[in-house]
């Protein structure tokens, strides 16, 4: 092959891996009935690549939007902890956070970790525009060694070059990545925020000492509201976002279903110009179809021993085609493929009595056989919240969470660990295991880092919490 031949066909190659506009799609006629049917049954099957896009846009897209951190292929730190005075809904003081949103179609990304202490974990979850999770990094049962993790566009057909541990291959051109640093306590603050300026999100070009791919064309993404994307104009979003994925034939299939109503991916839509009577009908199917998803998130968790198993009933990547429903509602409650391997959470919803929890005149205590211990490969930590608000409680010892981190926790004899949570000490040896409570109604939260895989399968189930 000539070279001009050879770059006219990586020119073709990459024009076809990226979205263009080729105009308003053109519906073949359809019935209200119908508009209405197809609307329902396609918005439940996109929504969680609608939701994975409004937090991309949100993250690096939208300059006036407060969720605004960073641009693309660049990390954003939680430097801080949080605290009572602070007014944050249901903190988590466990970890800092590291956020980027990443943009492929140039060239790969490399994720860089530093060697880091065994103690110190950390976690990175890749999700992709397709709302699949497709990569996972941690401390938990690896030596901590400094690693570099390739992550890739779908379109991508190079070697894996040298110093690179391990591949992570999206199935679309955007995805986000989330990092996870457990930071011990205030004082281990400075150190645990020192770890993030070192986590490294280089191109590949850069990594090898390699001259730069030609950019990627300018791509215009459409604004994200919720109200369109609840309405017909959800349409519009999905054929941008499904012409920036991979679509495996069988999905193709199942999309080709949605024609009539404009439905088709990489072509223009405009709800403005449907015919009002279908413009109305979609609008219903869409309404219906969020009715539907929202009925369904209750089914994600399951309940035992007073406790709420957060995302016991996640689909598996192999059933989202026959559970699309269920793995929408997943979506909306925030819960994302892989997640659950990161960091699993159990809610507590009510004591041993069925009653919820109030400290006002009322102690409880959490006991955990040696056996009942939650099983982490990371670590664990039970988290203190007031109600109404759900947020961390001010007192005297500073103390928001108990957990295996915590240095004095006092254990009996037979591997046995009991907490005390109530509003005033429960003073001498058992002030170390003390999580104190407002003068009130409160809720707890156990948090699994790199949870065991029998934490999973079945879901694992904290004991009651009793009050005597």
């Amino acid at each position: 092959m000539t070279r001009a031949r050879l770059c006219l066909s990586r020119a073709l190659a990459a024009a076809a891996a990226v979205f263009v506009l080729t105009g308003q799609a053109a519906p073949a006629p359809v019935t209200p009935e119908d508009a209405r049917a197809q609307a329902e049954e396609a918005l439940i099957l996109v929504y969680p690549m609608l939701q994975v896009y409004r937090e991309i846009h949100a993250a690096a897209i939208d300059e006036k939007s407060p969720g605004r951190r960073t641009p693309f292929n660049k990390f954003s730190h939680q430097t801080q902890l949080v605290y009572p005075a602070s007014q944050a809904t249901r903190p988590n003081n466990d970890v800092l956070v590291s956020r980027a949103a990443l943009d492929l179609r140039r060239e790969p990304l490399v994720l860089g970790v530093p060697a880091l202490p065994r103690e110190r974990h950390f976690s990175f979850h890749l999700l992709d525009l397709n709302a699949r999770g497709f990569g996972r990094a941690d401390s938990a049962g690896e030596s901590q060694l400094a690693r570099n993790y390739l992550i890739a566009a779908p379109g991508w057909k190079g070697r894996t070059p040298k110093g690179i541990h391990e591949v992570f291959r999206a199935t679309a051109n955007f995805a986000l990545i989330t990092g996870r640093t457990a930071v011990n306590d205030p004082q281990d603050l400075p150190a645990a925020s020192g770890v993030l300026s070192q986590y490294t999100l280089t191109p590949l070009s850069e990594f090898l000492g390699a001259k730069a791919p030609r950019a990627a064309p300018k791509l215009t993404f459409p604004p994200y509201d919720a109200a369109e994307a609840g309405s017909a104009g959800f349409i519009a979003y999905a054929n941008f976002l499904l012409g920036q994925s991979a679509i495996p034939p069988e999905r193709k299939t199942l999309l080709g279903k949605f024609r009539p109503i404009g439905l088709n991916p990489g072509r223009r839509f405009e709800a403005a110009k449907m015919k009002p009577e279908i413009r109305n009908a979609v609008d219903d199917g869409a309404a219906a179809a969020l009715a539907r998803i929202d009925a369904e998130v209750p089914r994600l968790s399951a309940r035992r021993n007073g406790w709420s198993l957060t995302g016991s009933a996640l689909v598996k990547p192999e059933e989202e085609e026959e559970k699309p429903l269920l793995r929408a509602a997943a979506a909306m409650d925030g819960l994302w493929d892989g997640t659950l391997a990161v960091i699993y959470a159990p809610q507590a919803l009510a004591d041993d009595k069925g009653e919820t929890f109030n400290a006002f005149g009322h102690n409880y205590t959490l006991k955990f056989t040696k056996e009942q211990l939650p099983p982490a490969e990371g670590f664990w930590s039970v988290t203190m919240y007031g109600l109404p608000g759900e947020r961390l409680v001010a007192n005297a010892p500073g103390r928001h969470a108990l957990g295996s981190r915590s240095p004095d926790l006092k254990y009996d004899k037979d591997g046995s660990l009991t907490l005390y949570i109530q509003y005033k000490s429960p003073g001498g040896d058992r002030e170390s295991n003390w999580l104190p409570a407002p003068n009130g109604p409160f809720s707890l939260a156990l948090r699994i880092y790199a949870p065991k895989p029998e934490a999973l399968n079945p879901p694992y189930a904290p004991p009651p919490v009793r009050r005597p």
